[in-house]
């Protein structure tokens, strides 16, 4: 067994060079595979992420925006379910308690009012109603109703175009939308899409103020409240930079604010001024529920106030190109390859990786936190762990192999060879005694190295702290050369049955002389 171990370290010495090199080869062919699949890597302008990563760096995030109070969310919760079905009975209400509440909103003067509630139909119990609210609409300018665009699929059994929305932008392909509106005709010129962009895993992550179609665009809610704000809208699209609590929004529950506009609650009512309102569906089983990165479950509206607060504070977080963070990746498993070929020191070395791991998770988590970029690095992060745990394996046994410890030293090595001679060197001589001895490589099985002959922290390893030994097996005897003058040299010792006791001899008897004489009589 000792024999095979002692085999397989001379046989990774020589390979040495190739491996690393092929393993830089191999790491970095299929990380350019990888990103293939995953990314469109000739796209530098697109947002594109890696999910998983993304939302573990938005639970690590060091800084998050504060949610601004510039909101105010108008939740039809359970309280006000239950205190309005006394009158009206089970949701839907009637059209006319909605007139009421925006009538009674606008005389407070809020920058926008917006529903996140759907009428796309007329109430043909009470038409009335339905006129009521047709009419509050038509007096007030600032308020804002959902339109919902359907499947494309259902775009060919369409009758509305593009160019009858007054929410369309943009328009260079006039063609039929399935899309759903509100039914009022006052808020035809006051609608915007409320769609979220749902990614493949059914989470919310990224948002847009116009939703980008082939041959147009369409106003998103968020995009029109940020209008108020007159805010420049594109298509481009952004990761939401979520608050640290979305839930810190003000909100009040809409029973508690009808109640205050029929009774003249100032307290209450002072809050509505300059402010964005968004009335929305918060109860469970009426709402609509998201997962975000931040919560498995969060209403539409929640969501929707986050987006218009990114647009309106234009704050919302690009990435970088993915072939920028593949350059790096290879870049790294360049640098510790190169750093095991030239046999840098461990000390250095892990020092390299732990330098470049840290950066990358620093440079993550605080792109996200401190910047308007998430520069994700975790997969510099993963594939370098990776990388260096092959790297750090694989140069165990090279390394034990060169210096001839016992697991991998069987006595058959040095028994081919006649001679052997020992060679003390400053720390950076190396390659100068390799090229002296006319050896390409400290891979070679006639070296074996000692750079810790003396290995302790200790003061007396000060005198000899810069020297490293080199134990050289030949064949023919070593003429003496100038060369070796700048070595300290023990040259040609026979090979015998106690190498390792020999040469241990001849090691310590060149320290001895490097030393000088004792000053210390017995």
């Amino acid at each position: 067994m000792k024999g095979l171990i002692a085999r397989l370290g001379l046989l990774s010495r020589k390979l040495r060079t190739g491996f690393f090199f092929s393993l830089f080869i191999l790491f970095s062919v299929f990380s350019s595979i990888l990103f293939h699949l995953q990314f469109d890597l000739l796209d530098i302008e697109s947002l594109q992420y890696d999910e998983g990563a993304i939302d573990t760096a938005f639970n690590w995030r060091l800084k998050m925006p504060d949610a601004s109070s510039s909101f105010l969310i108008v939740e039809i919760d359970e309280a006000s379910l239950q205190h309005f079905s006394e009158e009206y009975g089970r949701w839907p209400w009637p059209r006319e308690v909605f007139a009421e509440a925006l009538a009674g909103l606008s005389a407070y003067e809020p920058k926008s009012i917006t529903f996140n509630i759907m009428f796309s139909d007329p109430d043909k119990t009470d038409p009335d109603s339905d006129a009521l609210f047709n009419f509050i609409i038509t007096e007030t300018d600032n308020v804002i109703f959902p339109a919902t665009r359907l499947s494309e699929k259902n775009d060919k059994l369409s009758e509305v175009k593009a160019s009858q929305l007054s929410f369309s932008r943009d328009i260079e392909e006039d063609r039929t939308v399935a899309i759903l509106v509100t039914q009022f005709g006052a808020a035809t010129t006051k609608m915007a899409i409320n769609n979220l962009l749902i990614d493949d895993d059914g989470i919310v992550r990224r948002f847009a103020a116009l939703h980008s179609e082939p041959g147009f665009s369409l106003l998103t809610l968020p995009g029109k409240i940020a209008e108020v704000e007159s805010r420049s809208l594109t298509d481009t699209e952004y990761l939401i930079n979520w608050p640290e609590d979305i839930n810190n929004y003000e909100s009040v529950s809409f029973k508690v604010l009808y109640h205050a506009l029929e009774n003249g609650d100032e307290s209450i009512l002072t809050r509505l001024t300059d402010k964005h309102i968004l009335l929305g569906l918060t109860a469970p089983g009426l709402s609509f529920q998201r997962p975000t990165p931040l919560s498995a479950f969060t209403e539409d509206t929640r969501i929707l106030t986050a987006v218009a607060d990114n647009i309106i504070q234009e704050n919302g977080l690009s990435t970088i190109p993915p072939a920028l963070i593949l350059f790096l990746a290879v870049l790294m498993f360049g640098v510790l390859s190169l750093c095991f070929i030239l046999k840098v020191d461990d000390g250095s070395i892990d020092a390299i990786f732990i330098g470049l791991e840290t950066s990358s998770i620093l440079i993550t988590i605080g792109s996200m936190s401190f910047t308007s970029y998430a520069v994700d690095l975790s997969f510099l992060v993963f594939s370098g762990l990776i990388y260096f745990a092959i790297c750090k394996t694989y140069d165990i046994p090279v390394r034990s192999s060169e210096r001839a410890y016992r697991n991998f030293f069987d006595g058959k090595t040095s028994q081919k060879y006649a001679y052997f001679s020992v060679f003390i060197y400053q720390s950076g001589q190396l390659d100068q005694l390799l090229q002296f001895l006319q050896i390409r490589s400290s891979a070679s099985e006639h070296i074996f190295l000692v750079d810790n002959f003396i290995s302790s922290q200790s003061l007396f390893q000060e005198e000899i702290v810069e020297s490293e030994v080199l134990v050289f097996m030949h064949s023919e005897p070593l003429a003496e050369s100038e060369v070796i003058d700048q070595f300290s040299t023990a040259l040609n010792f026979s090979v015998g049955k106690n190498f390792q006791s020999d040469a241990l001899r001849v090691i310590v008897g060149l320290y001895n002389e490097m030393l000088g004489p004792s000053s210390v009589e017995n």
